[in-house]
């Protein structure tokens, strides 16, 4: 595989090894690319390198070998700071846990992702407001999220993602804290959400009923994938 532009993001012949003892091997050789509109599925057990990849995905950390490239550009020849600024306008993140923050209120939570941003507060409040009323939890906008359900918060989580218009959202166990309907309404709407408004949407999982969501399957297993 070469590098190539019109990918989102690419994986070429990349392994990574955390040091310690003999290392631990978490990646093999691995080669990958997504391109927008795509929406595709990682499937593989715990422990077998699938949030890993992801972090590499998002440049959180760089391979022992090989080539990682974000938005046609090489992961390491971002500086942190460029690497923050893509994070926060160009990629989101959904995770199982939320990681919501619990001392904000519901439409703090999502406000502080487009204030991170740079966008001013007044902007950011009528633009949360919106996304809350089309998510149907604008009621909820003043409340804690120790008062709202896993399917709000998890709701909550993805308008974060989504906010900025990211072009590539990462989904690391997304249903996983969810009741099995909720987990795969949450599916259907990434799903749709990368056919109408052109985002890539890449999500790690065990979930095999997510298979059906998906454009490409791909499955890992020991660090390598099948």
């Amino acid at each position: 595989m070469e590098a190539n532009s019109r990918y989102i993001t690419q994986l070429i012949n990349v392994s990574k090894i955390y040091e310690g003892g003999n290392g631990t091997v978490a990646l093999k050789n691995i080669s990958f690319a997504a391109v927008p509109g795509e929406m595709v599925l990682l499937l593989g057990p715990s422990g077998s390198g699938k949030t890993t990849f992801l972090t590499l995905l998002a440049g959180m950390q760089g391979p022992t070998s090989g080539e990682v490239f974000l938005f046609g550009k090489q992961t390491v020849e971002y500086s942190k700071q460029e690497l923050q600024i893509l994070r926060a306008k160009r990629l989101g993140f959904i995770f199982q846990s939320f990681y919501l923050i619990d001392s904000l209120t519901v439409i703090q939570n999502v406000m502080m992702v487009m204030k991170f941003a740079g966008a001013n507060s007044d902007f950011a409040r009528k633009r949360s407001l919106e996304l809350l009323e089309k998510f149907e939890i604008k009621h909820l906008a003043n409340s804690l999220p120790s008062k709202i359900s896993q399917g709000e918060k998890q709701r909550v989580a993805i308008m974060r993602a989504l906010i900025n218009g990211a072009e590539l959202i990462i989904a690391d166990e997304p249903t996983g804290s969810l009741a099995s309907k909720q987990g795969l309404e949450v599916v259907d709407f990434l799903k749709n959400s990368a056919a109408k408004e052109n985002r890539c949407i890449i999500i790690t999982s065990h979930d095999e009923r997510i298979t059906r969501y998906a454009d490409r399957v791909l499955f890992i297993s020991d660090g390598e994938l099948k």
